[in-house]
């Protein structure tokens, strides 16, 4: 007699939408996971709106006792009109946030068309440019714990430009010339939470790119110190 067997089901990876509290946990615990999901699944919106949300908050919090005060000596070192001055003072939140947030996603679009450039081409991955947004925009969320440390160092030291890192060691906005302009915004750029991100948008770029790990690793790694570079420069030469 002839015995038929029912072939064993066949596992599938799970494609149902991850809620973003379980991608936001992953990025942390589990970011390889994360990455396979976001493979299938690329979602950008809410990572982005949040981290926006982030820069908005680090702004607000830091406005009056940091960065209108410094705004201020400004403005009385250039002898700047008191019209300006009194519209800065009243205003000057509202002028700040609109330009951070536009700025940050501006900044989040460019790098992600660099992430699929280094990915999709550089590397030989097979990565679009909605999957590179979402790896991006992901690793964005580092924003949390960065800023979490960096608003005391900033109330401390009386500067919303601190990093973590040998940035500590310089004051960009004391330093004076195009050198040490230069070296302090260099250094500022080697943060812990920088290279965090990288790290991991070099991880998901790997995954979701079918490159192998170390490539995505130098790859990102050099392009994130060619535009370190090429930032300080350009604010060692930009007025204040």
């Amino acid at each position: 007699m002839e015995v038929t067997t029912t072939p064993a089901p066949v596992a599938t990876r799970d494609t149902a939408p991850w809620p973003f509290p379980r991608r936001f946990v992953a990025l942390f615990t589990s970011p390889k996971a994360l990455f396979e999901h976001l493979e299938e699944r690329p979602t950008w919106v809410v990572p982005l709106l949040v981290t926006l949300l982030l820069v908005a908050t680090y702004i607000v919090v830091l406005w009056n006792p940091v960065i209108l005060p410094n705004m201020l000596v400004r403005f009385e070192e250039k002898d700047t009109p008191q019209n300006v001055v009194d519209m800065m003072t009243k205003n000057g939140l509202m002028f700040s946030l609109l330009p951070g947030i536009i700025f940050g996603a501006a900044i989040t679009f460019l790098t992600a068309l660099i992430v699929q450039g280094i990915g999709g081409f550089l590397l030989g991955g097979k990565l679009s440019y909605r999957q590179a947004l979402s790896i991006v925009c992901h690793t964005g969320l580092i924003a949390l714990p960065a800023f979490a440390v960096m608003i005391p160092l900033a109330l401390v030291a009386k500067t919303a430009q601190v990093s973590v890192g040998p940035g500590m060691l310089f004051n960009a906005e004391e330093a004076e010339g195009f050198f040490a302009r230069f070296i302090a915004q260099f250094m500022a750029s080697i943060d812990v939470f920088k290279i965090w991100q990288v790290a991991l948008t070099a991880l998901g770029v790997s995954v979701i790119g079918r490159v192998p790990r170390s490539k995505a690793m130098v790859a990102m790694f050099v392009a994130y110190f060619v535009a370190s570079l090429l930032g300080a420069c350009l604010a060692a030469v930009m007025p204040r």
